[in-house]
């Protein structure tokens, strides 16, 4: 339900204004709040700022966060309305960096420290981009971060990145079909027929897949994705 609201603004709004609709009648006040907040959405939208004037109020909604990046979860807006986490962001990050490079500009004179660790960050991000991994390692990367994450799967807004400079956030979303049937493929290549687990009904074929020593750990936590995005019995 987390993104309903923001994805459906216009439809929501047209549904609970229509001449008899039932949502008015079951949940008066609650369709009031929406109308209020698209009413704000929309004022919002008709104000207009430029580059320059957002990116100096980033610049001091940094200094306000102990100059530090605002995190992709912040609920910090710009007056413009769009939300503040994330405009530090892979489209955005160069086009901020000239801007803050650029000979006699204003940004650096008024936010110098601020400007300082966004051009740190910026180089550092640029070296990472250098990085090659193979999708083995990205993917034991992901799984060593979902051990540490309580054997839960990264959720979308997740500050974490692979060691390329990804963000992790969005791997499992973006590659659930790709992760299964490669990390079936390893165990399966790896097996070890002394001690044979069968996993069942995975994806769209059965694949038998042996006991893997030295990796049970990973093995587990591949059983767990692949049952959360499957929804079907795992037998081992």
């Amino acid at each position: 339900m987390g993104v309903y609201w923001n994805n459906k603004k216009d439809k929501i709004y047209e549904m609970i204004i229509e001449e008899g609709n039932p949502f008015v009648e079951q949940y008066k006040n609650q369709c009031k709040v929406l109308i209020k907040e698209y009413n704000n959405y929309q004022e919002k939208l008709e104000i207009k700022i430029t580059d320059e004037e957002k990116l100096l109020e980033y610049l001091q909604a940094m200094k306000d966060n102990d100059n530090k990046i605002l995190p992709s979860i912040s609920k910090k807006v710009f007056s413009d309305g769009t939300k503040m986490g994330i405009y530090w962001c892979v489209k955005n990050k160069d086009k901020i960096y000239k801007m803050i490079i650029a000979e006699d500009n204003p940004f650096i004179v008024q936010y110098k420290e601020q400007c300082e660790v966004l051009i740190k960050e910026f180089n550092n991000y640029q070296e990472k981009l250098e990085i090659k991994i193979t999708e083995e390692e990205k993917l034991l990367e992901y799984l060593q971060a979902i051990k540490e994450n309580g054997n839960k799967i990264l959720f979308q807004r997740c500050a974490l990145s692979f060691s390329d400079g990804i963000q992790m956030g969005y791997y499992w979303n973006s590659n659930k079909d790709k992760i299964i049937i490669k990390s079936i493929e390893e165990l399966y290549n790896e097996r070890n027929s002394e001690n044979a687990r069968l996993i069942d009904n995975i994806i769209l074929s059965v694949i038998s897949v042996d006991n893997v020593p030295d990796r049970e750990d990973i093995r587990m936590y591949l059983c767990e994705l692949i049952s959360g995005y499957n929804q079907k019995t795992i037998v081992l």
